[in-house]
């Protein structure tokens, strides 16, 4: 993750330190008591910290470096009380920020967050500047209290929360870490500006990596996929669920697994043999034929099964002969709309889903549903997909947050959610079967 450059930080504290502001030390003269009243009490300097301070000061508004940096080294060494040391500090850090000097900007920096003779405003925005100096540093500790600091005294630069998500990281904080990482994002996309997609998948990293939960890895990863719905990031968001399933001992069945690599498909993020064999052994077995020589087809149209791979040719022999043997979709249907329950119509619409008749789907996932005596969660899922595909983006919603679930079957609903989220239920990506 990237955050504000040395440049950037050297511009901001260049101007923090205004003339103006080094000027409230006169060298001379005395002020009324009303006058003290109103402005503060003027600094007390002594008259030998005097001459190399104003020499200081003089050469610093002449833009002479080298000349400042040596009356500034020349009072430090003169400087004994709070005033003096303030001064210093305030002769120095725009000398440090000019040059990206770290090692003359972290102390003076200190200095004026320390003394009370700095605005609170200006206290909060060089705690800031002081933690990210330590955080270049690599001294957490350090870093990780100026930055709280800052917090704390409510400075709101959006690069805030993300060096303290950084800095909580690498202190084992991952809570927290990824607590102040959302806030990050959140403000980074209520301006015109997106969060970049590094931001996104060091959620991830954290989720999955040091705090090991399976349920804020898979929070992080969809929002992720939200903001960034590549076919990659597709593909690696469905295998990232996959694989916590598996680790978390949640069983997948065949027909919910059926859905994900629908899933896979539709996002365009199939991109292995073995994917694409998965899928239409799956169908196949499921006996939605159709389905399986689409995705086969598919693959090879995609150049990923080559001509020689004698399991996926068996396979799409097999997907062959099956159709030829397939009765007529119409006929099953006027015998489901017929049927006393449901469950002949369901079959009927996984054959209709299958060969991309996503309107005919619709109609006999409806009828089974109101027929009943079928399992209604993997219908309304069913039915989701179907609309999902069709672009009836509401309704597919609408079917999806009603599938009532536990495990997988819940868990792969809500990646489809995802899709909608993304795609807009466009069925755009998807490869559409047609029988015959």
């Amino acid at each position: 993750m990237k955050f504000v450059s040395k440049a950037a930080m050297a511009a901001a504290l260049a101007v923090g330190v205004s003339t103006a502001m080094v000027a409230t030390a006169p060298m001379a003269a005395a002020k009324d008591k009303k006058q003290d009243k109103e402005e503060g009490k003027p600094l007390e300097l002594g008259k030998e910290f005097r001459v190399e301070a104003k020499a200081a000061q003089d050469a610093l508004q002449a833009n002479d470096y080298a000349t400042a940096k040596t009356h500034i080294d020349a009072a430090a060494k003169l400087a004994k009380t709070p005033d003096e040391q303030y001064f210093v500090a305030a002769l120095s850090l725009p000398v440090g920020a000019r040059e990206q000097d770290n090692a003359r900007m972290a102390p003076a920096l200190e200095t004026l967050i320390a003394s009370d003779r700095t605005a609170p405003a200006d206290r909060a925005k060089y705690a800031f500047f002081r933690g990210q100096i330590a955080l270049q540093n690599k001294n957490n500790d350090v870093a990780l209290k100026y930055l709280t600091q800052a917090q704390q005294m409510g400075y709101s630069n959006p690069e805030l929360p993300l060096m303290m998500a950084r800095v909580q990281a690498d202190t084992g904080d991952v809570k927290g870490s990824l607590v102040s990482l959302k806030q990050a994002i959140d403000a980074r996309n209520a301006t015109a500006d997106k969060a970049p997609e590094d931001w996104y998948k060091f959620g991830v990293s954290q989720a999955y990596n040091k705090a090991k939960d399976p349920v804020a890895t898979m929070q992080w990863a969809t929002e992720w996929v939200k903001a960034y719905p590549t076919k990659q990031n597709w593909r690696e968001l469905i295998n990232l669920y996959q694989q916590t399933a598996q680790e978390g001992g949640k069983a997948i069945d065949d027909d919910t697994r059926l859905d994900l690599l629908r899933l896979k498909r539709a996002t365009g993020s199939l991109a292995s043999q073995s994917d694409y064999f998965e899928y239409a052994l799956l169908a196949n077995q499921k006996g939605l034929p159709y389905e399986s020589k689409a995705v086969i087809e598919a693959g090879r149209q995609a150049g990923t099964i080559p001509a020689g791979a004698a399991n996926i040719n068996d396979l799409y022999n097999s997907a062959v002969q099956a159709i030829k043997k397939d009765v007529s979709l119409s006929s099953l249907e006027t015998k489901a709309m017929a049927a006393a329950n449901g469950k002949l119509a369901s079959q009927t619409g996984d054959a209709y889903l299958a060969n991309g008749d996503y309107a005919q789907a619709i109609k006999l996932y409806r009828a089974a549903l109101q027929k009943g005596g079928v399992d209604t969660p993997v219908v309304n899922s069913r039915l989701g997909i179907a609309l999902a595909l069709a672009g009836q983006t509401a309704e597919a919603k609408q079917a999806f947050d009603s599938v009532n679930a536990a495990g997988a079957r819940k868990d792969v609903v809500n990646l489809w959610d995802v899709y909608l989220a993304t795609r807009g239920g466009s069925a755009t990506g998807s490869a559409t079967a047609t029988a015959g």
